[in-house]
C-alpha cells in the first residue's frame, strides 16, 4: 500500500517523534511510505529509514492567499504523482 504523510515540520517535538516511529513501522511492514514536509528549511531532527521517500515544500510560507494557492497546487501535484492509497 502507498501511504503519504504530510506534516508541517520534522523538528524536535513529541508529534514529530511519533511521526518518525509511525513512518518506520509502516516502512518495516513493507508499505511504500512517502513524507511531504511543509518546512522549507529541510530540518529533520529524527533519523528516518532510507526506505521513506521524503519531499519538501517549495511554497510553505502562508503569508498571502497566493502562497496558500501555490502550496495547495504543489501538494495536489505531489498527490497526483504518488497516487497514494491513503494520506
Amino acid at each position: 500500500m502507498k501511504i503519504m504523510f504530510v506534516t508541517p515540520s520534522m523538528r524536535f517535538g513529541g508529534a514529530e517523534r511519533v511521526m518518525s516511529i509511525l513512518l518506520k513501522e509502516f516502512a518495516d511492514l513493507g508499505h511504500d511510505v512517502f513524507l511531504h514536509i511543509m518546512d522549507e528549511d529541510k530540518v529533520i531532527a529524527y533519523e528516518l529509514d532510507k526506505k521513506i521517500h521524503i519531499s519538501f515544500s517549495k511554497t510553505a510560507r502562508f503569508n498571502s492567499f497566493k502562497n496558500i494557492r501555490a502550496f495547495l497546487k504543489e501538494l495536489k501535484s505531489q498527490v497526483d504523482n504518488i497516487n497514494p492509497d491513503i494520506i
